[in-house]
């Protein structure tokens, strides 16, 4: 019954449409963060390091996941992980060059350009403080990214000692896809475990949690309206901190437990 609720949860989960109907590459993040923990979890350092190439596929989206990689990576020296994530990206890269020499400088050229992405109104805080604030520098839609940067500064201040994917993954991803400069509701489809893990917290004691199925509810009622009323995307933009708020509740009852530990078995390096 519960893996039933998982699928109509994930069908209803307005990014999720918005992904399938538009043949958007985001699943691949959902798939790679989703290979990431399971590698982790079962000792395989080199399927880890592979993840991490579907998780590139849109570094923008959960972009502290980067930092949050770096950091860990220079405390938990997994090498085997590091060197099969380099000789992915470098044969992909090659790959790419291969059908178009000069697709990085290209890249570099649209993102800079005044046909770039940022002349969009893309779902993101820095949106909505450029729209509020029409008359101020182009600098102000990166306030948001630069906020969020610091934050997980601190979380890694304050995690570091017992740095576990598993544990913080969910917060990274909701921090990056809140903070992040350029993301569209589709890219959200990787914000899926997280209304997994309230599903599953809800699950546990479903009466004295009624209220974490209410606020889901509401959330995916409010966003499945709007996308019969209202045709922006851009409108979209409150449903990341909506998911976090109610993600961040239901964590303060369960004493920071989010997803089932890894197993004694699974190195905390994964491939010293």
């Amino acid at each position: 019954m519960q893996r039933w609720i998982s699928w109509f949860a994930a069908l209803l989960f307005i990014p999720t449409y918005f992904c399938l109907y538009l043949g958007q590459i985001s699943a691949f993040l959902l798939g790679g963060i989703a290979l990431f923990l399971w590698a982790l979890e079962n000792n395989r350092p080199h399927v880890a390091g592979l993840s991490v190439v579907l998780i590139s596929v849109k570094p923008q989206v959960i972009w502290l996941f980067w930092l949050f990689l770096l950091l860990w990576a220079f405390r938990s020296k997994p090498w085997k992980m590091i060197f099969s994530s380099a000789i992915a990206l470098f044969a992909l890269s090659l790959l790419a060059t291969a059908f178009n020499s000069s697709v990085f400088l290209d890249y570099h050229h649209s993102m800079n350009s005044d046909l770039g992405p940022m002349i969009r109104q893309v779902p993101t805080l820095g949106t909505l403080l450029s729209v509020t604030v029409p008359n101020a520098a182009d600098w102000i839609r990166y306030i948001p990214s630069f906020l969020g940067l610091i934050l997980a500064f601190v979380f890694w201040a304050k995690w570091k000692s017992d740095f576990r994917w598993d544990r913080y993954l969910p917060t990274i991803m909701l921090l990056s896809v809140t903070s992040s400069i350029f993301t569209w509701p589709f890219d959200w489809v990787a914000l899926l475990p997280i209304v997994l893990i309230i599903l599953a917290w809800y699950s546990k004691a479903p009466v004295r949690r009624i209220w974490l199925l209410i606020g889901l509810v509401a959330i995916y009622s409010v966003a499945i309206i709007q996308f019969f009323k209202v045709g922006n995307y851009y409108f979209y933009v409150w449903l990341p901190p909506a998911l976090w708020l109610l993600f961040w509740a239901g964590g303060k009852f369960m004493s920071g437990k989010v997803l089932p530990a890894i197993s004694e078995k699974a190195s905390p390096n994964c491939g010293d």
